[in-house]
């Protein structure tokens, strides 16, 4: 019958065998952040009672099995930094590799039996610092898993373990040694490499710990603030700076590096003010600047508060067009109506005293003309209004809506048939005000562009909750000459040329209050023999 050391001395070399294997099925089968890497640590940790029982038998050498093992904590340690993401550089190696060396003069004192005692210690506090080392390692993994919502921390502890347990086990050992008999030390070694083989076995077979790694998460970040060109700036729970990019060295602010100070000194405004704020000024190397800005609560995985994400973009170009457009806007609204009623009080006196008839007609046709402008005048201001003030989204009847459109329409053009053919009583969460400003601009876009005296126009809606994303469709068909092709390329491009434009507002700003609204503007049939539209929504905006 064997005796209880053999078969703990069988367990060791079967658990290190298994792990060897595992080690190059890591090698052979992933090639993930870091899997080679570790890899190599598990096939070394398994090859180490192998590699100890072998130069022992042949060479009579002992005191192998530390330096094997501080071996295998190299690939394990640099292994921790690739699959969390952080750098492994040449100080890397440099810093984990050099204390190797110690480890030199400790091996000849105890394989020559010297027993000096200065190299037996600075023996000890390597192998004390490989351990920490180890332990370092398996907290980075714990902390990337713990930090990744797309990692479970399962995977983490299993990571950690196969990193800590072989220190762990190590350190047992040598502090066992020579204190206990060899059934018990042998036991904490096989225990110690089947614990490793079994949570190996169970982070690459069952975690699938390579299939989803948090260097990407961690590299990622680094990225954004290395390469966004916003200024982003990062707080604690106190509103303390802790971290930001480096665009902002364009911001006076951030002249010296203001990390640790609050935000509201450092920028004027805290985060509350901030997260209010649609702009906000600050002076920058090139004078004075808008930003835009944009305020995320960070939160942890129990859905505390523990700081804020400021971004900061500059929109100074943006904010001078718009600017320069709403002036022009006003001033040009303003002298074409004040024009157009000079040129109409104007003609309208000339056309009292004129009595030829082919006068008059011109006179006429200038007035109508006249007209126009003011009504287009009258109309852009509209436009800006609904476009500018959009409303909050409220309960909306389709069939009320649609009712109360064919109601105005018939009373604006008497001679004009304005029906609504089909409609479900269903109510759409969208601003009332901006569909019927839409709506009513097609019903116009299709009378007064008609080739008869009395226009037909239909008006129907359909509700899909199937036909995401725009399960709402609102037709308005005529029975004109069809919609130009160059208007609807016109709109499909999204801008317009000296060579090709459309000839008026109704299609562009339909276009842009469907926008507006979450939908958008279709043309399912177009022709000659009428035209229909169809403007497509969201169940809710």
């Amino acid at each position: 019958m064997a005796s209880p050391l053999t078969v703990l001395l069988g367990v060791v070399f079967a658990a290190g065998a298994g792990l060897c294997l595992l080690g190059a099925a890591t090698v052979w089968w992933w090639d993930d952040p870091g899997s080679t890497l570790f890899g190599v640590y598990v096939g070394v940790w398994g090859a180490l009672p192998l590699v100890d029982s072998l130069l022992s038998l042949v060479a009579g050498t002992v005191g192998v099995s530390g330096l094997v093992w501080v071996v295998a904590v190299i690939p394990w340690f640099l292994f921790s930094l690739v699959y969390t993401g952080r750098p492994s550089t040449g100080r890397s190696w440099l810093v984990v590799g050099l204390p190797v060396v110690g480890l030199l003069p400790w091996f000849w004192s105890i394989t020559t039996g010297a027993g000096v005692a200065a190299f037996e210690v600075v023996g000890i506090l390597v192998f004390v610092y490989y351990a920490a080392v180890a332990v370092i390692g398996s907290l980075l993994v714990l902390q990337a898993a713990a930090r990744y919502g797309h990692l479970s921390l399962r995977q983490g502890v299993w990571l950690a373990l196969a990193g800590a347990i072989p220190a762990l086990t190590m350190n047992a050992f040598g502090v066992l040694t020579e204190r206990v008999g060899e059934v018990v030390l042998f036991g904490v070694y096989a225990t110690g490499l089947v614990a490793s083989c079994v949570v190996v076995t169970l982070a690459l077979f069952a975690d699938d710990v390579f299939d989803a790694t948090p260097a990407a998460g961690t590299i990622g970040e680094r990225a954004v603030l290395r390469e966004a060109e916003d200024t982003i700036v990062i707080t604690d729970d106190t509103d303390r700076i802790i971290r930001h990019n480096e665009h902002p060295a364009t911001l006076a602010a951030f002249a010296d590096d203001p990390t640790g100070e609050p935000l509201a000194e450092t920028l004027g405004d805290g985060i509350e003010d901030l997260a209010a704020h649609e702009t906000v000024s600050l002076r920058t190397d090139d004078g004075v600047a808008e930003f835009d800005p944009q305020v995320t609560g960070l939160t942890d995985q129990h859905g505390r508060r523990i700081g804020s994400m400021v971004s900061l973009r500059d929109i100074s170009d943006r904010e001078r067009r718009r600017q320069r457009l709403e002036v022009l806007n006003r001033i040009v609204r303003h002298n074409l109506r004040n024009q157009t009623s000079v040129i109409k009080a104007n003609t309208e006196a000339v056309a009292a005293d004129l009595t030829d008839t082919a006068l008059q007609d011109r006179l006429d046709t200038a007035m109508e003309s006249a007209d126009s402008l003011t009504a287009l005048s009258h109309k852009a201001k509209r436009i800006q209004t609904v476009i500018d003030e959009s409303g909050t989204p409220t309960a909306v009847n389709l069939s009320d809506v649609l009712g109360e459109i064919a109601a105005d329409s018939r009373q604006r053009w008497p001679a004009a048939t304005v029906t609504v053919e089909q409609c479900p009583d269903e109510t759409v969460e969208t601003d009332r005000e901006a569909l019927s400003f839409a709506l009513t601009n097609l019903v116009e876009n299709a009378i007064e562009h008609a080739d008869s005296e009395t226009p037909a126009v239909r008006l129907g809606a359909t509700v899909n909750s199937s036909a995401e994303p725009y399960p709402v469709t609102i037709t308005v068909a005529d029975d004109g000459p069809g919609i130009p092709d160059r208007e609807v390329t016109v709109l499909d491009a999204g801008t317009e040329t000296p060579l090709k434009h459309g000839s008026g507002l109704g299609l562009w700003v339909t276009n842009w209050t469907v926008r507006e609204l979450g939908g958008e503007l279709a043309f399912p049939e177009q022709g000659p023999d009428g035209t229909t539209v169809a403007v497509r929504l969201p169940a809710t905006l």
